[in-house]
């Protein structure tokens, strides 16, 4: 269903929201626990 040939640009559109609402999750973690970038790289 993810990649229907039909479908496809919905398919695609619906990727691009589920990655920013995953990043909009982490960034928002992060900012609680006060993470920054560099302590996780470490």
């Amino acid at each position: 269903w993810f990649n229907d040939n039909v479908n496809w640009p919905q398919g695609s559109a619906y990727a691009i929201v589920l990655l920013f609402t995953c990043i909009a999750i982490v960034l928002t973690v992060m900012r609680i626990f006060k993470v920054s970038m560099g302590d996780i790289g470490k």
